[in-house]
């Protein structure tokens, strides 16, 4: 199990600078859908390996990042 929530947070961490990179250099929008999808599966990759290490704080933000980017897809998608 701990192999598997290690992966996951590394994997959840490399998408979250993914997509600030991506965003940074112009290569996506932040009002993208692509960026809201990357978001969403970086905090729950971070979201799994924080609730395995007890790291509530953590998974609260993680799940509050979800919120907001679900709701931003939301938008984006009734926008299109």
């Amino acid at each position: 199990m701990e192999i598997f929530t290690s992966t996951a947070g590394w994997i959840g961490a490399f998408l979250m600078i993914l997509a600030y990179v991506l965003v940074s250099f112009q290569y996506i929008k932040g009002n993208s859908i692509s960026y809201q999808f990357i978001n969403i599966f970086g905090a729950i990759g971070l979201g799994i390996n924080a609730s395995y290490q007890d790291a509530w704080p953590i998974v609260a933000l993680q799940i509050i990042w979800i919120l907001i980017a679900i709701v931003s897809l939301m938008s984006l998608i009734h926008l299109k």
